[in-house]
């Protein structure tokens, strides 16, 4: 049971680590490719106050779709072009 707690312990605080014993760190990009609304929603706001038949984006699909190809593209070229930086 305590190396069971320990487990449960040290995977909560995510302690990775590699074949050498050093720690693995990296981000999640989450959000950047395929858009989600609790990850990025001022992405959203746009559709606030509309309904289903006047076009509501809920993922990178129904976005593109309810802007049109171009002003659906643009929007998702900023996104990916500013979603990190160094």
């Amino acid at each position: 049971m305590e190396k069971t707690k320990q487990f449960l312990a040290a995977s909560a605080l995510l302690n990775i680590t590699n074949v050498k014993g050093e720690a693995v760190t990296g981000v999640n990009l989450g959000g950047w490719m395929v858009l989600e609304p609790w990850i990025t929603p001022s992405l959203f706001y746009q559709f606030l106050g509309k309904t289903k038949d006047e076009g509501v984006g809920m993922d990178s699909w129904t976005f593109c779709e309810s802007l049109g190809p171009d002003l659906g593209n643009k929007w998702m070229r900023a996104h990916w072009n500013d979603w990190y930086t160094e």
